[in-house]
């Protein structure tokens, strides 16, 4: 109780600031009303697996280009938002400016989107860092948001579970047809869960999915142990012709 006091009186003196203005939060505690109504959050008629965006309902396990050229390893991937000019910028600065106080935020909203898939995991682990970002950036984003939702769903959160022990080239920086590519093979299973996972639902967590071939990698490598389940949680979803 008194924790909530505290809190609640901090919030008077200290109003919690918008993420991307800085200006007085809203009631979301995250985001002024402006900057909320400005974010193209990703809801249905969507992709049964990477949740792309339809302009009309084609049915529940319709399913975008991407998937069906390529059909990704996981079973489905959620992301909150669209990554455009207007919510680039929370991830930029939360990856590269310290703005780590955005962690708990990101991860309530992406708790709200993947309620469902979340409450079904066994347990749940970040997209691993390879050890030359990680140095320079000193924190894996991805890891910061597992952490935090893993506590709020009370479900085990193994950050080292995958290894990224290969460097590749940014995939932000290859076109699509080389990201699947530039993914094969470079993370591996962290030996002492080999065992453990077996069996496992087992929620992936990264910051922005795009042709998902990251994730459909990490979801490769696990599927090796006969894991029942592997799905994915996002912050954001690159667009074809969102800017």
């Amino acid at each position: 109780m008194i924790k909530k006091i505290s809190g609640k009186v901090l919030d008077m003196i200290f109003p919690p600031s918008c993420l991307l203005c800085e200006e007085r939060a809203g009631e979301n505690g995250s985001l002024c009303f402006s900057c909320w109504s400005k974010i193209s959050f990703i809801s249905k008629p969507s992709c049964a697996i990477c949740c792309f965006p339809f302009e009309y309902d084609m049915g529940k396990d319709a399913l975008c280009p991407t998937c069906i050229a390529n059909k990704p390893e996981f079973e489905k991937a959620i992301p909150v938002f669209i990554y455009n000019k207007n919510s680039s910028r929370l991830i930029t600065e939360f990856k590269y400016a310290d703005r780590i106080h955005a962690t708990k935020s990101f991860a309530k909203w992406m708790s709200a989107a993947a309620i469902d898939i979340i409450k079904n995991s066994d347990l749940i682990a970040p997209v691993p860092l390879h050890k030359s970002k990680l140095f320079a950036r000193r924190y894996n984003q991805s890891a910061l948001i597992a952490n935090e939702i893993g506590k709020m769903a009370k479900i085990k959160v193994i950050p080292d579970l995958l290894l990224h022990p290969n460097k590749t080239k940014p995939q932000a920086s290859l076109p699509k047809k080389q990201r699947l590519k530039n993914v094969k093979g470079i993370f591996s299973l962290n030996s002492k869960y080999a065992d453990f996972i077996s069996g496992k639902n087992i929620l992936i967590v990264d910051d922005v999915i795009t042709t998902g071939a990251t994730l459909s990698e990490c979801a490769r490598i696990l599927k090796k142990k006969k894991t029942a389940v592997v799905n994915a949680v996002t912050l954001a979803k690159t667009i074809p012709g969102e800017n």
